[in-house]
């Protein structure tokens, strides 16, 4: 990962190894460690979260589907008014209220065992996932210093070392393939939420900031062609879906390849994404060739669910199969 700016307030002197790779101490600092601890878990429950409501909580896939594609349109609306009120309330209050709700709604997952209490607690999942993204950008510009942008991208790669290293520890509990197994991963990620809110109490507060005059709300809706790249980003953005929830029943499921190649995909996905976005997204400076862009990132995903469809056996597995309790 690379490092942040310098804040301000950073007194030069003698640095060590970690301080050569972590932000200034500080809010940097803090924010930081915040959001590594909340991608740990989100790396253990994203491997897991598909195999644990099939095979721990008896649902069929389509209900699960269902469920989880409810909480990500809910939280589409969430998203919004969660940025609104952190804007207008605190980012840091607002942020670690959005913790403490993701770390009460995980243990609700502990509990789920019908459909329409994980309808429920999946709708309320997704309104946290939305908000937490939506209110930690006033974070990110309020102590950001003065590279904003390079604080951001700082924290993503952060986050996407926590996800992979979480993918990793679910992958011991997904070769386990029991119930206690499972259940671990859930009540860890219900305190990995619960350890960002505690990080961030170290927080400074941020002033809030005045509401913006209301003009021009409904301008987009008149631009063609935005909503049309709108339409087929949204179409693209179903990929994401593939690696959480398709790939990992896929591979258990379908295929003869070891439990643990579940974590092993998200972990190799993850790094291709770190090594790969910067070379792939360079020289793209108009809408033209961010066009060819995306029509060459479909054409690729495309050719990856092929070759998911061709590693299936000529007899797959039984998917009604429990894990060991």
């Amino acid at each position: 990962m690379s490092t942040p700016p310098r804040a301000a307030a950073d007194k030069p002197g003698r640095r060590g190894p970690l301080d050569r790779i972590l932000p200034p101490p500080g809010p940097q600092r803090t924010l930081a460690a915040a959001s590594f601890v909340n991608a740990f878990g989100s790396g253990m429950f994203m491997s897991s979260s598909a195999l644990y409501f099939t095979r721990v909580v008896h649902l069929p896939m389509q209900q699960v589907a269902l469920g989880l594609l409810v909480g990500a349109m809910v939280g589409l609306v969430a998203g919004i008014y969660g940025g609104r009120i952190a804007d207008r309330w605190g980012a840091r209050e607002t942020q670690i209220g959005v913790m403490l709700a993701g770390a009460a709604s995980m243990g609700c997952f502990l509990l789920v065992d019908a459909f329409w209490s994980f309808l429920l607690v999946s709708t309320l999942t997704g309104v946290v996932f939305a908000a937490d993204k939506s209110s930690k950008a006033p974070l990110i510009r309020g102590f950001g210093g003065d590279d904003p942008a390079g604080f951001r991208a700082y924290l993503r790669a952060g986050t996407n070392l926590g996800i992979s290293l979480g993918a990793l520890a679910a992958g011991v509990a997904i070769q386990l393939d029991t119930a206690p197994a499972y259940l671990a991963l859930v009540a860890g990620r219900a305190l990995s939420f619960a350890g960002g809110a505690l990080a961030l109490l170290r927080l400074p507060r941020l002033a809030p900031l005045p509401a913006p005059p209301l003009s021009g709300r409904w301008d987009a809706l008149k631009d063609r062609p935005y909503l049309a790249a709108t339409l087929l980003n949204c179409l693209m953005s179903l990929h994401f879906a593939v690696p959480t929830f398709l790939l990992p029943l896929w591979i258990v499921e379908h295929t003869q390849a070891p439990r643990w190649m579940v974590s092993g995909v998200l972990v190799l996905n993850t790094v291709l994404v770190i090594t790969l976005q910067v070379a792939v997204s360079r020289n793209v400076a108009d809408t033209r060739a961010a066009g060819v862009r995306m029509r060459w990132a479909g054409l690729g995903i495309a050719a990856g669910l092929v070759l998911m469809a061709a590693a299936a056996p000529i007899h797959p597995t039984n998917p009604t199969a429990t894990p060991t309790r």
